[in-house]
This record gives structure tokens, C-alpha cells and sequence, in this order.
């Protein structure tokens, strides 16, 4: 919902929209699911985002490698509650620093992949690939006239 409300930004009214639909969700919160209380919070955290959107390096540096780190969270976090169990909040603050190496390390890893599978415009392999693949097709017959 929130990276919907983000993306389309509902026109001129966004802010609005968004404030109403956060205060709906803390209300069924209070009432109905605690869990509502989390898409509410998003949503608070995105427009403030949006507000302060391309303002900072730091935002945008967090901003690059947000997919990344929603990858590996969960896993650093089981890991470090396992590993520590005795004190939960060094656990937190070691699967977050985890996270955010491993969310660095797998952005450049991917991009460093995609980059080796892509051919270039120079590459010899490339070309001859495509004039080889043209080369197969049968000749294009005309259709029958009616």
C-alpha cells in the first residue's frame, strides 16, 4: 500500500490520502489487529520520505540499496538471534550492520553478473550471433491471395 500510495502519489492529494488511510489502519490497529499498526507506520515513513526526498547522500545511499537489504534482513536477523541469544538488542544492531554489508556486497554481485551475461555492442560473439540467427530463418513466403 505504501509503495503504491508512492509510486502514483493519488494527484494533489496524496498527503491527505495518506494520513486518512495511516489513521484508518492505527484505528483497526487499536481495534481489530495489532498488525495494522506496521502498514500505518509505513505509510508515515514513506510521506516523510517524499518529503525529503534527493535532500541528503545518506537517504539516497539507503535509498540504492533498500531491495538488496530486504533480501538478507530476515536471515541475518534469525542468525544473530540464534547466535546471541542473551541480549537481543546487540543481536538487532548486529543483523542491521550484516544486513546493510551483505545488501552492498549482493548489489555489486548482481550487477557484476548481469554485466558478464549482457552482450555488448563490440563484442564479436554478439554480432555473429545475430548474423548467424538471420541467416537460419527461412525465407518469408506470401500469403495466398483470397
Amino acid at each position: 500500500m505504501a509503495s503504491t500510495i508512492a509510486a502514483y502519489g493519488l494527484g494533489n492529494h496524496r498527503k491527505v490520502a495518506t494520513l486518512s488511510i495511516a489513521g484508518v489502519l492505527t484505528i483497526l490497529a487499536l481495534l481489530i489487529q495489532p498488525a495494522f499498526a506496521y502498514t500505518a507506520i509505513s505509510l508515515v515513513i514513506v510521506e516523510l520520505s517524499l518529503r525529503w526526498q534527493a535532500r541528503s547522500r545518506t537517504v539516497k545511499l539507503a535509498a540504492d540499496y533498500t531491495y538488496e537489504f530486504f533480501l538478507v534482513h530476515g536471515v541475518a536477523l534469525a542468525g544473530a538471534m540464534t547466535v546471541m541469544k542473551s541480549s537481543p538488542v546487540l543481536a538487532a544492531i548486529a543483523a542491521l550492520l550484516s544486513s546493510a554489508v551483505a545488501a552492498m556486497i549482493l548489489k555489486h554481485l548482481a550487477a557484476f553478473i548481469v554485466r558478464q551475461f549482457r552482450p555488448t555492442e563490440q563484442s564479436t560473439d554478439a554480432k555473429n550471433f545475430r548474423t548467424e540467427a538471420v541467416k537460419a530463418l527461412p525465407p518469408i513466403k506470401a500469403l495466398p491471395q483470397m
